[in-house]
């Protein structure tokens, strides 16, 4: 997830952010889940399980429920941590 998050915030690599899109990229609408990240289409159940769909699957999951806009990436492990904790109880 962090990965992800470092992804979104442009700190990753350019290879890395220019695989990922999000949905107010595909339209204008201000929507509630403008700031989702849009999943490729998997026709296979190999390809649904590759990292990117899975990964972007878990962070569009994640930041519905967490507030992840203007903080850093300790904070975030610290959320994250807190989350995937929360999670297995």
């Amino acid at each position: 997830l962090t990965l992800m998050f470092k992804i979104t915030k442009s700190i990753a690599p350019i290879y890395l952010t220019d695989r990922v899109r999000f949905r107010n990229s595909l339209h204008a609408y201000n929507t509630r889940r403008k700031n989702n990240i849009v999943i490729p289409f998997a026709r296979t159940r190999m390809r649904a399980m590759s990292y990117f769909i899975e990964i972007a699957n878990i962070f569009n999951d994640f930041i519905n429920v967490v507030e992840v806009s203007n903080i850093s990436v300790s904070s975030f492990k610290n959320k994250c941590r807190k989350y995937l904790i929360d999670l297995d109880t």
